[in-house]
C-alpha cells in the first residue's frame, strides 16, 4: 500500500505538462489561410464564440465563452468550450468566390445563415453557407453572408441574451483571432511529458523523443511533431509550441499515450516522476490506472529498475539499479556499470561525477 500511495504522488507530480492554446487577433485578409484555426471574439465584452445552439424557440446562435484578452490582443485558454473554426475557400461563379467556415464544436459542420438573426451549423450546400471576410480600420472583422450581405456576424451583449448571431449592424463588432501556439508548462523539476493538441514546432533543445535500447534510453531532439505525439520537454517555465500548417513527419519514439485503461503491474509500465529530487521514469505501482492522455513507457521485462535518470546529459542515460545496501552505482559514459571506479568521469544517480 505504501508503494502504491508513493507512486500515486509521484505520478501526479510528474504528470503531463499543462498546456494552453494561444490566439492572436488578425486584421488583414493575408492572415486568412485555408485549414488554419480561428475564433470569433468580441473584445469589448471579453467573449469568444462557443457551440452553435438554441436560444429560446428555434433561434440559432453562438454561445459565449469568457476569455481574458491582453493589451497586445492575444490570449491563452485551456477551455474546451471554444468553437475553433476552420476556413475553406469555395469558388462559385454565381455569387462569387467565398469562404466556407466549419465549426469544431458542431462536429465540423458549416456555419450557415438562413433567416432573421439566425446563425446555425449545418451540412448545407446553399448560398447561406458562404461568407466574405474583410477588416475595417479598427481591426474589426466584417463576416458577411453571401446570401444576404446585410447579415453580419456580431455579438449581442445584453445580459439576458448574450450570443453571437447574424445582425444588420445593430450589435457589437467582432474580431477574428488566429491560433498561433500552444504554451505547455514545465514543472520545477525541469522535465515533463507533453502530448500536443495540434501539429507543432519547437525551439531547439526543448522537445525530445525517447527510444529504449537494452538497458539504455536514447533521447533525440525533435523540431516538429504531429498532434497527439508524446514528447519530453526540458527546462523549467513556459515553452512555446508553435502551431504549424504543415504536417510533420512521423517520429520514432517509444513513448505512448494512455487511453485510460493502462494499469500498473510493477513490471512493464513506467511514468515520469520526481522521487527524492531525482527525475526519471519509475515503475507504476500495481493496480494504479494511468489517466487518459498521460505519456508513459512500456518496457518488456523491465523489472524493478529505476528507469531513466536526467542529469547534465540529454542524449543517453543508463537505467539505474536500486541499491538495497544504499550504496550508489557508478556507470561509465557508455552506460556500463563499474564496480570499482578509478579516476575519471562517471554517471552516478543520473548525474555526472568526477572520481579523483
Amino acid at each position: 500500500m505504501t508503494r502504491i500511495l508513493t507512486l500515486l504522488c509521484i505520478l501526479f507530480a510528474g504528470s503531463n505538462a499543462l498546456w494552453a492554446d494561444k490566439y492572436q487577433r488578425i486584421t488583414s485578409t493575408s492572415d486568412l489561410v485555408v485549414g488554419e484555426k480561428y475564433l470569433i471574439v468580441c473584445e469589448t465584452s471579453s467573449k469568444a464564440m462557443g457551440e452553435i445552439g438554441k436560444f429560446g424557440g428555434n433561434t440559432s446562435y453562438g454561445k459565449n465563452v469568457s476569455v481574458v484578452i491582453a493589451d497586445d490582443h492575444t490570449f491563452t485558454s485551456q477551455s474546451t468550450l471554444l468553437n475553433v473554426l476552420s476556413l475553406n475557400w469555395v469558388e462559385n461563379d454565381v455569387v462569387g468566390d467565398s469562404w466556407a467556415i466549419t465549426a469544431s464544436k458542431n462536429n465540423d459542420k458549416t456555419l450557415v445563415w438562413t433567416t432573421g438573426n439566425s446563425l446555425s451549423a449545418q451540412e448545407s450546400t446553399t448560398y447561406g453557407k458562404l461568407w466574405t471576410i474583410a477588416f475595417d480600420n479598427n481591426g474589426n472583422a466584417i463576416i458577411a453572408n453571401r446570401a444576404n450581405k446585410d447579415r453580419v456576424i456580431r455579438f449581442n451583449s445584453a445580459s439576458n441574451s448574450m450570443r453571437f448571431a447574424c445582425y444588420e449592424g445593430t450589435q457589437k463588432a467582432v474580431q477574428l483571432y488566429k491560433l498561433i501556439a500552444e504554451t505547455p508548462e514545465v514543472t520545477e523539476a525541469g522535465w515533463a511529458t507533453y502530448v500536443p493538441q495540434h501539429n507543432v514546432e519547437f525551439e531547439k533543445g526543448v522537445a525530445f523523443v525517447a527510444k529504449v535500447s537494452g538497458n539504455m534510453v536514447q533521447l533525440t531532439d525533435v523540431n516538429a511533431v504531429k498532434a497527439g505525439t508524446p514528447v519530453l520537454l526540458k527546462v523549467e517555465g513556459s515553452k512555446v509550441a508553435t502551431i504549424t500548417d504543415t504536417t510533420p513527419d512521423d517520429v520514432d519514439t517509444d513513448l505512448l499515450v494512455s487511453d485510460g485503461t493502462v494499469v500498473g503491474d510493477e513490471t512493464t509500465i513506467y511514468v515520469l516522476a520526481n522521487k527524492n529530487d531525482k527525475v526519471g521514469f519509475y515503475l507504476l505501482a500495481s493496480g494504479v490506472t494511468l489517466p487518459e492522455g498521460k505519456a508513459y513507457l512500456s518496457v518488456a521485462n523491465g523489472g524493478a529498475h529505476e528507469f531513466l535518470g536526467f542529469g547534465d546529459a540529454t542524449a543517453v542515460m543508463p537505467i539505474a539499479q536500486p541499491q538495497a545496501t544504499g550504496k550508489a552505482a557508478y556507470y561509465d559514459l557508455q552506460g556500463r556499470r563499474v564496480a570499482q571506479p578509478t579516476k575519471g568521469l562517471y554517471l552516478k544517480d543520473g548525474r555526472k561525477v568526477i572520481v579523483k
